[in-house]
């Protein structure tokens, strides 16, 4: 059974403007979306993404795409973790000998001329060796929350030519904010708008993860 609890508004002025928004953007008509890849080049593309014997990756350099045979790309990874010449396994990291061989090469570079006075002290100065080096992993990976202080409200959408004065029609509301002091507080700045970046073809194929 429904309890029918109804949980309170959190803020009149806040729901009112996102409702009188929502109404304005349900004005905003589209034309229906048109794929620029026909029937067989998106059947295409599916079979190469299903495709569980070769490996698409973003090329290093050039910004291209490979496509390589899955065995030989394990192969060959195996090969690298594996070469004892070339590589060696570390037990602890050697922060302090890492450090002092940085701060040769900077000095090298600083003697023939490369680096000038200022540089040299900026990249040589403790303080900047200290946040690289001196932490430890865990330390390193940790999530530290951020100061959300002054944040405006932001409308994130995918980014389309057809729609015009998206901002002019999200701000159109924003007196509602503006006359009530608690939510003005809040929000002391006008909505922004940010877009995601819509798939490419090489973001469809490529992954970071071996499927």
């Amino acid at each position: 059974m429904k309890s029918g609890y109804k949980p309170t508004f959190a803020n009149n002025a806040i729901e009112n403007y996102i409702f009188a928004t929502k109404i304005e953007l349900d004005k905003i008509k589209l034309k229906p979306f048109k794929y620029n890849l026909d029937r067989t080049e998106r059947q295409g593309l599916k079979s190469l993404r299903s495709n569980k014997d070769i490996v698409i990756k973003k090329a290093d350099k050039n910004a291209s795409t490979v496509i390589l045979d899955k065995q030989t790309y394990l192969n060959q990874a195996m090969k690298q973790l594996n070469d004892n010449i070339n590589y060696t396994q570390l037990s602890e990291a050697n922060n302090l000998g890492i450090s002092k061989t940085i701060e040769n090469k900077i000095n090298q570079l600083h003697l023939k001329g490369y680096v000038d006075d200022t540089t040299r002290n900026y990249l040589n100065s403790n303080k900047e060796k200290q946040t690289a080096l001196d932490r430890s992993r865990a330390s390193t990976l940790k999530y530290r929350n951020k100061s959300r202080e002054n944040i405006p409200l932001c409308f994130i959408t995918k980014y389309n030519p057809m729609v015009k004065q998206l901002g002019k029609t999200i701000r159109k509301h924003w007196h509602i904010i503006e006359k009530d002091e608690t939510a003005k507080q809040l929000f002391q700045r006008p909505p922004i708008i940010a877009y995601k970046k819509q798939n490419s073809l090489k973001d469809m194929l490529t992954s970071s993860k071996l499927r």
